[in-house]
């Protein structure tokens, strides 16, 4: 928890974040997000889609992890969706909100995070 203060990463952290939800049809994403230190929160999209593009949930995702965790609108990040699988019958959108909701949480919990100046 952020306590109000201003935060940032000290270092350029990667993950990789799948959501696979449970049913008769599964819902799959898998995103790889690069995230490094910035003047301000940003978010951009570099991932190629096959079929339905996705960023905007990927990016709700992330506000959401981070919201949650207690680091938004105060972690100046940027954010970079590097890449995406997908699955022609399993990927949705929801999916890949959770995948990125999940993905914020990795790397909240890299240790990277820390107090501006």
């Amino acid at each position: 928890m952020t306590n109000g203060q201003t935060q940032t990463l000290s270092a350029p952290v990667r993950v990789e974040s799948e959501y696979r939800g449970p049913g008769c049809k599964y819902d799959w994403g898998y995103v790889i997000i690069s995230v490094s230190p910035a003047e301000s929160f940003s978010f951009k999209s570099i991932a190629s889609w096959p079929a339905a593009n996705y960023s905007g949930a990927v990016e709700r995702g992330i506000i959401e992890g981070l919201t949650a965790a207690g680091y938004q609108p105060t972690l100046k990040a940027a954010f970079v969706l590097e890449d995406i699988k997908w699955h022609d019958v399993d990927s949705t959108e929801h999916a890949f909100l959770l995948a990125g909701r999940r993905a914020a949480e990795k790397i909240l919990n890299t240790g990277q995070v820390v107090n501006s100046a």
